[in-house]
Formats: C-alpha cells, structure tokens, sequence
C-alpha cells in the first residue's frame, strides 16, 4: 500500500490528527474508536479477534463497569467540565466510581486504540506524510 493512497491510509492518518487534538473532551474517544473500527474492517484480510475487541470495548468500555463508550465519555467530560472534582463519586451499576477512576478507563481505551492502529499500520506499511516537519514519515 505504500505509494498509493487508500482509504487505510487516510483512516490512519485522521486517527493520529484527532487524537493530537487538545481541548476539553478532546481527543472524542468515540471517534478514535469509529476511525479505529472502520480502519479494521477495511482490512484486505481481517482480523476477526481485533473486530471483536473492538465491538466489546464499545459495548462494555471495562470489565468493572459495564456501560458503553460513548456513555463513559460524556459521564467523564460533563462532570470535569461541571467542576465536579475528580474525587466526585459516581453510581454506576450500583457500584460506586469516582471521576478519575473513569478517567483512567478512557485512558486504557485510548491505548488499545493506538495498539491496534500501530499493528494495522506495521502490516500495511501506513505512513503518516510528515514533510512539512523536518522531512521523513514517521514509521513504526
């Protein structure tokens, strides 16, 4: 694939670009999840165990709590954006989780995500086009 560009090839570059994004709520683990699920079912030969990972990670987020990603993620970000603190406890299923603690599982997210996407690019040779930065790509 390299020397020719391919839906892989921008669904690899957008993952990187959004998730350098800085502002509150930002990197949309959503979308990295969307980017890093299209980019895996375009897969010439896809792996089936990867798409499953990725279809639970969305249904389930974590084995300790059991809501989907995009309800973590708006839990997360509305209560930081409210000041609610990171201590602030919250009820999950019952079980009682602070802010942080959900933090922290949005953090494991984002790195199976850059995981899967840096396996997905060593087979299909993606390349992020750096010339404008000191030139060369950035290669894994």
């Amino acid at each position: 694939m390299s020397g020719n560009f391919s839906i892989m090839q921008y669904l690899f570059m957008s993952f990187w670009s959004v998730l350098n994004s800085k502002s509150l709520g930002s990197p949309s683990y959503t979308v990295l999840y969307s980017i890093t699920y299209a980019l895996a079912t375009n897969e010439p030969n896809k792996d089936q165990k990867t798409i499953d990972e990725l279809e639970w990670l969305y249904a389930h987020t974590h084995p300790d709590i059991d809501i989907t990603l995009p309800q973590l993620e708006m839990l997360v970000f509305y209560h930081m954006s409210k000041g609610s603190g990171l201590n602030k406890e919250l009820d999950i299923d019952g079980k009682g989780k602070k802010v942080i603690d959900l933090y922290k599982y949005l953090d494991q997210i984002i790195q199976i995500l850059v995981s899967i996407n840096i396996n997905i690019s060593k087979k299909y040779s993606l390349d992020i086009p750096v010339q404008a930065m000191h030139g060369g790509g950035m290669k894994f």
